[in-house]
């Protein structure tokens, strides 16, 4: 399910020194969305729209906290972790699972697969921020 998005809002700027969240997600307007909403909340998002694509960005640049949609073109989400996971330089990022697929076998296969926590689409970006907060101040 695609979220809302006004193609017309200006981009806001990633603020000097915030903790990066990789946002890998294959629709743009999620992406984009997701973006604006960290970048209000603070945070400096990075966009990626495979997970491969979101390996090479984040091996450039390794993100402290990625939010992974779970059905992406190419890798999965599922497969994305477990690339991400199987590079030590990666492994230390917090990943959080999002999908418009929230089942209790969904929300299962996430935990085993080591996404830290799961949040369905359409997100609740409160909920969101609060939780992208305390996982970072872990760190």
């Amino acid at each position: 399910m695609a979220l809302s998005s006004h193609s017309s809002s200006p981009k806001i700027p990633d603020p000097i020194g915030a903790p990066k969240i990789l946002v890998v997600d294959d629709d743009e307007l999620n992406r984009d969305l997701i973006s604006r909403q960290l970048r209000r909340a603070g945070l400096s998002a990075i966009t990626a729209e495979s997970g491969e694509e979101a390996m090479r960005s984040a091996l450039e640049q390794p993100p402290q906290l990625a939010l992974i949609d779970l059905h992406l073109g190419g890798w999965s989400g599922y497969e994305t972790i477990a690339q991400f996971i199987s590079k030590p330089s990666l492994a230390h990022i917090i990943f959080f699972a999002i999908s418009a697929s929230e089942t209790e076998q969904v929300v299962a296969k996430t935990k085993t697969a080591g996404f830290h926590a799961f949040f369905p689409k359409p997100l609740d970006f409160e909920l969101l921020i609060s939780a992208i907060r305390q996982a970072l101040s872990l760190l």
